[in-house]
């Protein structure tokens, strides 16, 4: 949406601005989309300010434009593409979309940069905003077209619900293609594993004071890319496998942060093929530990092995055993891992 009409406190964006931009040559264009409160111009400031603290000289050039109503939306995109500068668009939102990738989708890599937050934040803010400036402002045509978050290939989701800094960085990796990736096999949606794990994570999560997650096997080491280049890459790991049954032998305890409490899986010939399919295709390397998450956080080691011991004879292990059909591709960037944001998802081959 238009963050001109939005309720919260406007942060002044150098825009028709241009910062360089080092490592990313090929053009791009951004349509920033997002509700009212989401945070969007104060994530694109911090993030234009980081982009120009740290890039040479003399690199490709990143052109903010906020778009007003005039006879022509466009005016000066193609040029700005055509001298190799990617461009951001601020103030169309989502319902414009369709009609900026039929303009220059032959001609540069189109993607939304949608910027949300969750429903609870978003009103949280509107109300500070209300408090703080007295005023309501009637929201645009573009935003009121805004209230489902859009999905899809083009679609860049940023999170927006932890430090303004780690909200610009997730910004500045979308605009210069350096997201970090991990792929993830998942249990299929509403399958009995899928529900026995989901349960168990809220019900660790909540008595250990810490954020839930979708339960998981990380597949590969995380990598590094632009958002088309993440999505061909998922796409090529799924052709290469087919549905592998997951079986757990036991549950495990560690002081790594994301391996606080675990479920061991069996590594089977058929998901060690295809963790190794995986590094493979994405181009990285790291020892293949298979295991399902049930809890993260730095806990003691007394309290990690409390629940361990306490796991070991409440949990049936055959409830999370399933057959993984589906490759996730997950932003993973920063430490905040509940504003993580999954990029695209594939079925496995013979699906």
């Amino acid at each position: 949406g238009s963050s001109a009409r939005a309720l919260v406190v406007r942060v002044p964006l150098h825009l028709r601005c241009v910062t360089p931009i080092e490592g990313s040559h090929r053009m791009a264009l951004f349509v920033v989309s997002g509700p009212p409160g989401a945070g969007k111009r104060t994530l694109l400031a911090k993030a234009q300010e980081s982009l120009a603290a740290s890039t040479p000289k003399g690199c490709p050039g990143l052109a903010f434009k906020e778009v007003g109503i005039a006879a022509d939306l466009f005016d000066g995109v193609r040029e700005e593409l055509e001298v190799g500068r990617r461009v951001v668009l601020l103030g169309l939102g989502s319902a414009m979309f369709p009609e900026v990738l039929e303009r220059f989708g032959a001609v540069a890599s189109v993607y939304l940069l949608n910027i949300t937050a969750p429903t609870v934040v978003l009103e949280e803010r509107r109300q500070t905003a209300r408090q703080e400036k007295r005023r309501r402002v009637e929201a645009d045509a573009a935003s009121a077209a805004e209230d489902s978050e859009p999905s899809g290939a083009h679609v860049i989701a940023v999170l927006n619900e932890a430090s303004v800094d780690e909200g610009a960085a997730r910004v500045v990796a979308a605009l210069t293609d350096t997201m970090k990736c991990t792929l993830w096999l998942v249990p299929p949606a509403t399958s009995r594993c899928d529900v026995v794990a989901r349960a168990e994570i809220e019900r660790l999560s909540r008595s250990n004071g810490v954020r839930p997650f979708p339960p998981h096997i990380t597949l590969s080491p995380s990598f590094h890319c632009g958002q088309a280049r993440a999505v061909e890459l998922t796409r090529l790991v799924a052709a290469a496998l087919s549905p592998i049954s997951m079986h757990f032998v036991g549950v495990s305890h560690s002081c790594a942060f994301f391996k606080a409490i675990a479920l061991t899986a069996e590594a089977s010939e058929a998901l060690v093929h295809a963790s190794q399919a995986a590094k493979r295709i994405v181009g990285t390397e790291k020892a293949f530990d298979p295991h399902l998450s049930l809890l993260y956080g730095d806990l003691s080691e007394d309290a990690r092995c409390k629940i361990t011991e306490e796991l070991s004879t409440s949990l049936q292990l055959q409830s999370f055993d399933h057959i993984a059909k589906d490759v996730v591709c997950v932003n993973t960037l920063g430490n905040s891992y509940h504003c993580w944001t999954e990029v695209c998802r594939f079925p496995v081959h013979g699906t």
